[in-house]
């Protein structure tokens, strides 16, 4: 029986890190003769999702009522949108992936660090490529060769643009870089910065709770999280990372409650943003919050109860995409959700379900990177786990005079 549920969760730290690095292993692919297409990747992450699905099916976890409410809640919202707007696959799939990926999570009896871990290894190496070595991360990988083949908008992009380098479109900041750790913004395995800075933000989360009594092995892990999200010239996951480990020292035990009210506090200072100017105070940022209540105030609200956001005004905001797959009252039910609200038990620790209800309610504010399954997995698999049992580790036993005695004896 013990053999059997370590399997399992060894089984589920091998999706997760598949999961992670399935983009870069079918740019791999694509570079070197395989040729990808969207049909073929979407496949693939079909094919993932399922078998994660299938971890639940092959020991069913004990979710609280509430997240299964909660499930059906959001499946019934999909429906009605899809009613009224006509069906939307991509919104299933996205709505669906994270709370997937929680049921996954809370399958595991022991949380995969070791795999989470040699995941970051993987990370760190390959983002030490492309930064000393850029020439041989192309050559392996070529970002820019795969996205083209697999997004119809960054061929057309990349055609008017002429950029030839093989990194992804969104590698040179315009402007320039704002921490400059390289000469352009890394991608890692995940090929773009932005999923990279949003990986490294959950990770963070992840260590802050898994080594809280551990505090060497903390500072490293949440000290490469901050390297990756500078490397990816990420503002806001930096941000964020900071806050939320400075929060977990000025608040040690944070109500359960803030998973609820994080989420309007920050959609009001953004909200407050928008209305002073913010395009103008904060640049490309308040321009970016901009396409969220701009396409708020052009769409009527009934329009909005039901999903009716027209794709033109969507844009980048994955706010707007949560309004169209769930509607308006939908949308925040959804952060809630993913954030784990539903299924944690209330001895479980909230500091991840706040840091997370945080992350989802600014990621939708600045775009729609949240719901990609590089990113959802590990955000899914923590937040799952963490409400079914501690995710941190036991402190380091420290060797005591009496216990080297008994090793002595022993030997």
């Amino acid at each position: 029986m013990l053999a059997a549920q370590e399997a399992h969760d060894r089984f589920g730290g091998i999706v997760l890190a598949v999961a992670t690095l399935m983009n870069f292993l079918l740019a791999v692919l694509n570079a070197h003769g395989v040729g990808m297409s969207n049909a073929k990747v979407t496949i693939v992450q079909i094919v993932i999702t399922a078998v994660a699905a299938g971890l639940v099916y092959l020991r069913p976890p004990k979710l609280k009522v509430g997240f299964t409410w909660s499930l059906f809640a959001l499946i019934g919202l999909l429906l009605l949108t899809s009613a009224t707007q006509g069906f939307n696959a991509k919104c299933f799939y996205d709505m669906l992936v994270i709370p997937v990926f929680i049921m996954a999570g809370a399958t595991l009896e022991r949380f995969p660090v070791k795999i989470l871990n040699q995941l970051m290894g993987v990370v760190v190496a390959v983002a030490l490529v492309e930064m000393f070595m850029p020439s041989i991360y192309t050559a392996i990988a070529n970002p820019l060769n795969y996205f083209t083949s697999t997004r119809s908008w960054i061929a057309d992009a990349a055609s008017s643009s002429g950029n030839s380098g093989g990194l992804y479109l969104g590698a040179m900041r315009a402007g320039g870089s704002q921490f400059s750790l390289a000469d352009h913004r890394l991608g890692s395995v995940f090929l773009e910065p932005i999923s990279l800075g949003y990986f490294a933000l959950i990770a963070s989360f992840a260590y802050n709770e898994l080594y809280k009594h551990r505090p060497k092995f903390r500072l490293i892990a949440v000290g490469v999280c901050l390297f990756l999200s500078l490397a990816a010239d990420s503002r806001i996951p930096t941000i964020l990372i900071l806050v939320s480990t400075l929060g977990t020292f000025v608040v040690r035990r944070p109500s359960p409650n803030f998973i609820w009210l994080v989420p309007v506090v920050i959609f009001m200072i953004a909200l407050a943003f928008y209305l002073i100017g913010g395009s103008f105070l904060f640049g490309d940022l308040g321009e970016r919050i901009a396409i969220t209540f701009d396409g708020m105030a052009q769409t009527s609200l009934p329009a909005m109860l039901v999903g009716g956001v027209p794709e033109s005004r969507i844009g980048d905001s994955g706010a707007l995409y949560l309004i169209r797959c769930l509607g308006l009252v939908g949308a925040p039910f959804a952060i809630i959700a993913f954030a784990g609200a539903f299924s944690r038990h209330k001895a479980s620790p909230a500091f991840v379900n706040i840091a997370t209800a945080g992350y989802i309610t600014v990621g939708a504010l600045f775009g729609g990177a949240i719901f990609s399954i590089k990113t959802a997995a590990l955000l899914g698999m923590v937040i799952g786990y963490a409400g079914m049992r501690p995710l941190a580790l036991p402190p380091v036993e420290k060797p005591t005079r009496r216990r080297a005695v008994a090793r002595g004896l022993q030997a």
